[in-house]
């Protein structure tokens, strides 16, 4: 047998966002979900059983026996030697040990997606949210070992290696599903594990479907999910506003549960596909380096089998600022079929600057995309007031099953444009 000498990175959670000053989106100050992210993302108000049967691994700082985790489906194993206190650190930096409750409260616990899923602790951080690659790996390999069906991974490092690559490739071989939050320093590239093949990396957004300016960007970004002051469990008693790519993952990590234990037939790769599949395409149109394949959606997935669901969506806007001064940009108005039934006959009506143009629309089956492209001139990019765009798709031949999000306003404005 052969053996690869590597180097042990250091491995961290990803910074906390500031709170001063406040994390934004490119339209803004970002908006905060509290506790409403579960509303927002389609979770149905009876899934108590959500999670049943499913283990899943939380690999962090440990989780604290708060009170909203049910004492008997939480298990423990510690990697970590006694933590000698870091002299340099002072006590009030020390708040990131809480970090791996707040991950597994947003996976479970009494106001989590999967409330009776079998949380699996294993401690791979220090109480400073430390940690190196072999202990990651080593953590990967005991949640093989002890059955886990999910592995949850709020860290990272921008270094790959050969130990931390095998296990990740381990996991994937058993069926595991891995979910991995993508980074927190606004950067294109994306932490390892989330930049594996095959590990579900994680982005932030905000609850105006925006994608927050911290989390890190890539081809290689899957999915979106809430990341901006949502409430999660610190302590044994305490609730906090937690953001950052790391409280993403753990929404999809529960979703994941979820839906493997609605529907036990299901693979881990399946419901992976399926997760996918019914996300709200945000940003620019399709898949992009901010969203993935979209914002996560499991109302839609809930739905997927009733018939009869007519939902034509105005899904975003994104204005192409590869553009440079003095030339026009194109603005992309995304359309997206987030029902269950083929729409035709779609239009779509535009209102901006006193005119009104109506354009007719491809046919969109289940969960398809197209887009409109309206072009600005320099001028219009330059007013100091912006210039609003009022959008509203128009579907003379059905009923919409939710007129709401048939019409959508922007105000372009100077700084959405290249210096």
């Amino acid at each position: 047998e052969s053996a690869e000498i590597d180097f042990n990175y250091r491995v961290f959670t990803p910074p906390l966002p500031h709170p001063n000053p406040k994390p934004t989106n490119k339209r803004g100050p970002a908006k905060p979900f509290h506790d409403q992210a579960l509303d927002y993302l389609g979770v149905p108000e009876d899934n108590e059983d959500w999670g049943s049967g499913i283990t899943i691994a939380v690999l962090d700082t440990g989780i604290t026996a708060h009170f909203t985790f049910d004492a008997t489906s939480l298990s423990e194993l510690d990697l970590l030697s006694p933590t000698v206190a870091d002299p340099q650190i002072e006590p009030d930096e020390v708040e990131i040990q809480e970090h791996g409750t707040a991950v597994a409260s947003i996976i479970s616990g009494s106001q989590g997606l999967a409330p009776a899923a079998d949380i699996l602790s294993i401690r791979v951080l220090d109480p400073y949210g430390v940690g190196d690659t072999f202990t990651i790996a080593a953590g990967i390999q005991k949640a093989i070992e002890e059955g886990a069906h999910i592995i949850n991974l709020s860290l990272g490092s921008y270094r790959d290696t050969f130990a931390l690559r095998r296990a990740v490739e381990l996991a994937l071989e058993n069926d595991i599903a891995m979910v991995a939050s993508v980074g927190n320093d606004g950067l294109n590239g994306l932490l390892f594990p989330a930049n594996y093949e095959g590990v579900l990396a994680v982005s932030a957004i905000d609850a105006q479907d925006q994608h927050l300016s911290f989390s890190n960007t890539s081809l290689q970004v899957d999915i979106a999910a809430p990341g901006f002051e949502v409430f999660a469990a610190w302590g044994e008693e305490d609730w906090i506003n937690f953001s950052g790519t790391s409280a993403a993952a753990p929404f999809v990590t529960g979703a994941l549960a979820g839906m493997r234990s609605t529907t036990p037939k299901l693979t881990n790769q399946e419901a992976v596909n399926l997760l996918l599949q019914y996300t709200n395409d945000a940003g620019f149109p399709g898949r992009d380096p901010e969203f993935g394949h979209g914002i996560i959606n499991i109302g839609r997935i809930e739905n997927r089998d009733e018939r009869g669901i007519y939902d034509a969506v105005i899904a975003d806007y994104y204005l192409d600022t590869t553009s440079v001064p003095n030339e026009s940009a194109a603005l992309f108005i995304s359309i997206q079929n987030r029902g269950t039934e083929r729409l035709t006959g779609l239009k779509l009506k535009i209102e901006s600057e006193g005119t009104t143009d109506t354009h007719p629309l491809q046919s969109l089956g289940v969960g398809e995309i197209t887009s409109h492209k309206l072009f600005l001139n320099p001028v219009q990019l330059q007013k100091p007031e912006g210039i609003r765009i009022d959008t509203e798709v128009l579907s003379p031949l059905f009923e919409d099953v939710d007129p709401r999000n048939n019409y959508k306003a922007v105000t372009i404005s100077k700084k959405d444009t290249p210096e």
